[in-house]
């Protein structure tokens, strides 16, 4: 009996301290208030009676709560110069930076009531060492750096990342599978996953035995984001350096727990490219490190301990990050405005340059040249290097196996969506007027639109865009907006717009020309007296009027169609190597037209740099293997943690912190299984935990409420909001029951009988005349489902819809070599007796 009281002891100690660490990590409960439940729920218990729990066995504070969940840091704040950004041992000697001659910490200054009383004693123990007090502390006898950054060892985040059970299968699976040549699915179907080579000149990637050691190929990313530290203050700029293994299926890479967050540069602004590379040189000590010989771990499913090795086979960041990071010009170079090709500034925009003729930059003339720049001792030697070459240093030059030229990647989203098709709308379109809104008198083009969109039903893990999308109260749209848009409704709408007011194009630009000849007369007069004036206060000369433009040219739309048919293949979740070629014909043949549509000084750098991206494809598979949502996802992630909105780095180690609390929490299993005592592993299966006979119902209820399993209203399905973290791991997972004997209709209740009886006869309906003998009557009820999650997407079918839209259960299926689209009716599960499930 003591011992049964002990455990529910253990137990309700637990359940409060998570739901104060889910509070604070989920909701963004601010630490005081968090602190005032855990006295309150503690006062509470201390005066019921028996005497529950005593005041001292619960926990007093967040401190003591973070130790019992082991939430406590694993990072460690090291001091850096302001200025340079060289970063310093936090146990060091070090007192001033030798390169720029900062002082790199505070002035100890103390208020003579603690010189006479306080007596701080000195650390003891390695742990007191290593903490981040012994840099950042509050303790007056404690050295504060004047800038700090929050720094993570990538071997310490793998191994807490395979403490987690189920984590080793989940980064092998990829070898199951099978590839075909002609098919790109995954990056696992990319050449550079299938060519990089090992430390033993053999492929990195194997598919033999997993037990002997196991291989990760990872991505770097780094992106800034702004965060205002208070309405009136200065913005601040935060950047997130982290690693995304590739292993994982896109269900699993997309969830935060499993992305690792190494470093966060410190702000107020982002760091140049020389300040940069103080950071990576730490990362990529590790990345040869572990390359070349690995760590030992010892995750559940190999307690005597099994290698890792990790590769770094692609960058993942917007060009301006990537430029800084692999040392690279940016578009405004002469020599060099490209990462991937020889071509020059003046040439980016010809027919060979569109057509991606122009000779491939090299890894290995890049790397010569970055080792050539860093021999170089002045900045002035360097300056007059980078404007002949357009190379600067990088320390992924020391990463001998990585191509830093074909592996450095050109950003799908930035690129095509954020560049390309962002230009032909708003800056070609709506900015030029060519689509126009409505005036008191007559409908125009975008009213044609508008109402198009408020009938217009999409899948809504698929997107949606602003009812009034081209007028200032729609906003800007997002990435996946223009994805949705330009694959979408768009291509069906361009087409009826041209072929609706075209016609009326030629004469307003005929009005519009007449009026522009009067102003040019008049502008031309003023412009002769105002050379001809002696006065030295004539002022600036009269504006010139600007040209009147043909406001619909003919072809426009169908340049644009060939646009969107190139970007729905693109973007697509597979794609096969002659749908790929077709892409990049479509591609070229756009930009092409677009040159000779709107001149060639319309142009913009993305649209040469698109030209690279079949290429990138073809090296990495479908782009959500390698673009920037994922960094996008990890800079909200950030913004919308608790931090104490300080400078000097304490800003970022507040949201390192609280996002590796976040991320254990989610991936809390073991912890839960342990304290719970479930016969099978949690680890992110809310199924197996509430099938769980030794769960209480209050226990499994409070368990789903944590971690929001319960049944929740329709969600929009953006790229971001399908996979979310309380989303799937499997491929496919049906949500709640809705209805355990449903009576099926005539029409399922008949096709249920073809399904069972296609190959023999094996059940008729019950008003069957004269049925087979030996055939079984056909059960008419089933148990039904409100949803189910197919890829991370949810799907609802119309029966269970609370709205009278179907956009909740539209779907697109493959059948043999066709696609069919349609809507899910139902989702149920039918128990034939004597046959088998479905």
């Amino acid at each position: 009996m003591r011992s049964l009281r002990a455990s529910k002891k253990k137990k309700l100690i637990l359940c409060v301290s998570l739901l104060v660490a889910f509070l604070l990590t989920r909701h963004h409960v601010s630490f005081r208030a968090c602190g005032l439940i855990l006295f309150a729920i503690a006062l509470i218990l201390s005066l019921m009676p028996g005497n529950v729990v005593k005041r001292d066995e619960f926990p007093g504070s967040l401190t003591t709560v973070f130790s019992q969940l082991n939430l406590e840091d694993r990072f460690r704040s090291y001091p850096i110069c302001y200025l340079c950004h060289r970063i310093f041992d936090p146990l060091g000697s070090d007192v001033l930076c030798p390169d720029c001659e900062c002082e790199i910490y505070r002035p100890q200054t103390r208020s003579l009531f603690r010189r006479t009383f306080e007596s701080a004693p000195e650390p003891t123990t390695s742990r007191d060492l290593d903490s981040e007090e012994a840099v950042i502390g509050s303790t007056s006898n404690k050295r504060q750096a004047h800038v700090v950054a929050p720094i993570q060892r990538l071997s310490d985040d793998l191994r807490h990342l395979f403490s987690r059970p189920g984590v080793v299968p989940a980064v092998n699976a990829w070898k199951s599978r099978k590839r075909s040549e002609q098919d790109l699915k995954c990056i696992q179907d990319g050449n550079v996953w299938n060519s990089i080579k090992g430390p033993d000149d053999k492929l990195f990637f194997f598919k033999g035995d997993s037990d002997k050691e196991i291989r990760l190929g990872v991505t770097f990313s780094l992106d800034w984001f702004g965060r205002k530290t208070s309405n009136y203050g200065p913005s601040h700029s935060s950047g997130a350096m982290s690693f995304c293994i590739q292993n994982f299926e896109n269900a699993l890479r997309y969830r935060a727990e499993n992305l690792l967050l190494v470093a966060m540069p410190p702000g107020p602004t982002e760091q140049t490219s020389k300040q940069l590379q103080s950071y990576l040189a730490m990362t990529v000590d590790e990345l040869i490190t572990l390359y070349d010989d690995g760590i030992i771990i010892h995750p559940p499913e190999h307690p005597n301990g099994i290698r890792v090795r990790v590769a770094l086979i692609g960058i993942i960041a917007d060009h301006p990050a990537m430029c800084k990071l692999c040392g690279f010009a940016d578009h405004g170079h002469t020599e060099a405005p490209c990462t991937k090709c020889e071509v020059s500034r003046g040439e980016r925009f010809t027919e060979m340059a569109l057509r991606n003729e122009y000779a491939p930059r090299t890894a290995e003339k890049h790397r010569k040249l970055c080792y050539e720049y860093r021999q170089l001792k002045s900045d002035e030697e360097r300056d007059e290097f980078f404007a002949t070459h357009g190379v600067r240093w990088t320390e992924f030059a020391r990463l001998k196996y990585f191509d830093i030229v074909r592996w450095t990647v050109i950003d799908p989203m930035h690129n095509l969506l954020l560049g390309v098709a962002k230009t032909q709308w708003y800056n070609r379109w709506i900015l030029k007027k060519v689509l126009r809104a409505d005036t008191k008198r007559k409908t125009r083009e975008l009213h044609l639109i508008h109402d198009f969109l408020e009938t217009f039903e999409a899948p809504l893990w698929a997107g949606r865009l602003p009812l009034r999308v081209g007028e200032p109260a729609g906003g800007s749209l997002t990435a996946d907006e223009y994805k949705f848009a330009v694959t979408g409704p768009w291509a069906i709408l361009i087409p009826i717009v041209w072929d609706t007011f075209r016609k009326d194009a030629p004469r307003s630009h005929s009005t519009a020309m007449a009026k522009y000849e009067k102003e040019k007369e008049v502008w031309d007069t003023e412009m002769a007296k105002w050379r001809r004036s002696r006065s030295k206060t004539k002022g600036p000369p009269p504006e010139k009027p600007e040209r009147p433009y043909l406001r619909m040219n003919e072809g426009e739309d169908t340049n644009f169609l060939a646009f969107a048919t190139a970007l729905k293949i693109m973007v697509g979740s597979s794609i096969t190597l002659n749908g790929l070629e077709r892409a990049e014909s479509l591609l070229q043949q756009y930009l092409l037209e677009f040159a000779k549509l709107y001149g060639v000084d319309k142009m913009k750098p993305n649209h040469h740099w698109a030209v690279h991206i079949p290429d990138q494809i073809r090296d990495f598979g479908p782009v959500y293997s390698f673009w920037a949502f994922l960094t996008e996802r990890l800079n909200k992630i950030l913004k919308n943690l608790n931090s104490n909105n300080w400078t000097g780095g304490r800003l970022e180690a507040s949201m390192m912190r609280e996002f590796h609390r976040s991320a254990s929490l989610n991936g809390s299993g073991p912890y839960l299984n342990t304290y719970f005592e479930l016969t099978h592993l949690f680890d992110f299966q809310m199924q197996n935990l509430l099938a769980d006979p030794t769960c209480t119902p209050f226990e499994r209820t409070f368990i789903q409420l944590l971690y929001n399993t319960q049944n929740r209203e329709e969600a929009i399905g953006t790229i971001q909001d399908a996979l979310r973290d309380e989303q799937a791991l499997t491929r496919i997972k049906v949500g709640s029951i809705a209805n355990t004997a449903e009576k099926l209709s005539d029409f399922i209740r008949w096709g249920l009988k073809y399904y069972y009886n296609k190959d023999r006869t094996q059940v008729h309906l019950r008003l069957d005349e004269n049925p087979p003998p030996n055939t079984l009557v056909l059960t008419e009820h089933a148990e039904s489902y409100d949803f189910v999650l197919l890829d991370g997407r949810r799907i609802i079918p119309t029966s269970r819809s609370k709205s009278n839209s179907a956009s909740s259960s539209l779907i697109q299926a493959r059948i043999g070599n066709r696609r069919h689209a349609g809507e899910i009716r139902s989702i149920f599960v039918h128990r034939q007796s004597g046959l088998r499930l479905i």
